[in-house]
């Protein structure tokens, strides 16, 4: 089985088997062959490194409180 192949398989299983909010990111050396490998792979997003996945951590979680609606 190839490193994409187990990839894709195991985002598949985290999406089944997710409760709440979750985000699945990639990198790697496979991510930096294909920019748009998260896509085919079933993830959120992809980043080159540990700075840019943090980032975008943020990103999703800032959209996540923005569209939550507090109860008053």
């Amino acid at each position: 089985m190839t490193k994409k192949n187990s990839t894709k398989r195991i985002i598949r299983k985290i999406r089944e088997k997710k409760e709440g909010f979750s985000k699945i990111l990639i990198g790697g050396p496979l991510a930096l062959q294909d920019k748009l490998l998260f896509e085919k792979l079933g993830a959120d997003g992809q980043a080159l490194d540990a700075e840019e996945a943090i980032k975008m951590a943020e990103g999703f979680i800032l959209e996540k409180e923005k569209n939550t609606v507090s109860p008053i």
